[in-house]
């Protein structure tokens, strides 16, 4: 069974995840949950943003300045550290 991945990116850095990281989870078979693919118009951001992270088996952090930054970035960082201290399935990237 493939893994679902939520990828938690500033869109500063949406060229790189969109066209390398991406591609390259989805080669590995998991399933890719991205903001730019799944988000609906006239849907809360930080509602949409909960709810497909709350989907996920594991989650990518793409740590740069910008992402550190972002009051929605460190919201999403916030809540995939809240559910994984241990970083068992949470992996920054930088």
């Amino acid at each position: 069974m493939s893994k679902k991945v939520f990828v938690s990116y500033s869109h500063r850095q949406s060229d790189w995840v969109l066209n390398r990281l991406a591609p390259c989870l989805k080669a590995g078979g998991a399933t890719v949950l991205l903001d730019v693919e799944q988000f609906k118009a006239g849907q809360t951001v930080i509602g949409q943003m909960d709810g497909l992270q709350d989907q996920a088996d594991v989650s990518v952090l793409v740590l740069t300045d910008t992402y550190l930054a972002s009051d929605y970035c460190r919201h999403e960082m916030k809540r995939a550290l809240d559910r994984d201290p241990n970083f068992t399935t949470t992996f920054p990237v930088k």
